[in-house]
């Protein structure tokens, strides 16, 4: 069964192993059981993470800085969710509430 999803790919900066990101989403009769695995390319192992705190748009695409993967999602306003490969903690929003309710900005 196909399902809408994201991935994404980086290198560990710490230890240099490669993982991949896969994020799934299941919106079913009004319940949500989202899924978010890392697959440790070295070993082949998958491991099970918290899903994030909200959808990643399926057309989006992941972007890797210094050893995390993020995605840029639009929940009720524009937020970056990143994973940091090496801790492989749980995916979270970059910016704070009080910075993420502010209009978006570009810095050059």
């Amino acid at each position: 069964m196909a399902m809408p999803g994201t991935m994404g790919f980086d290198r560990d900066k710490v230890m240099g192993l490669y993982k991949v990101v896969m994020m799934c989403f299941y919106h079913v009769e009004e319940e949500e059981d989202d899924e978010c695995e890392l697959l440790d390319v070295a070993t082949g192992e998958w491991r099970t993470l918290s899903p994030p705190p909200y959808p990643v748009e399926v057309d989006r695409k992941s972007v890797c800085v210094n050893g995390s993967i993020c995605w840029l999602t639009v929940h009720q306003d524009y937020q970056i969710l990143a994973l940091n490969l090496h801790t492989q903690e749980d995916l979270v929003p970059l910016l704070p509430e009080s910075e993420a309710d502010e209009k978006p900005r570009c810095l050059v």
